[in-house]
């Protein structure tokens, strides 16, 4: 939807330019800037998501080293 405000908010400011009117150009900047931050928060949802997937896929790992060398001991008794 951030698209959709980015766009958005560039036709107000066009048309508030074309028109002479401050408070529509004054919106298209708000509803830009809008879409600007959605876009940054979307971004940043992504990033977590992968840092978590990959702090997951060590932490199975890790889990399965461990339970290898815990039989590993298990056997020499």
């Amino acid at each position: 939807m951030s698209n959709f405000d980015d766009i958005a908010g560039k036709v107000k400011k066009e048309v508030g330019d074309a028109i002479g009117s401050g408070k529509l150009q004054a919106e298209g900047l708000i509803q830009e800037g809008v879409g600007k931050a959605k876009e940054a928060i979307a971004d940043v949802e992504k990033q977590a998501a992968d840092v978590l997937e990959k702090g997951k896929k060590s932490a199975e790992e890790l889990m399965s080293e461990a339970e290898g060398l815990i039989n590993d001991i298990k056997s020499k008794f």
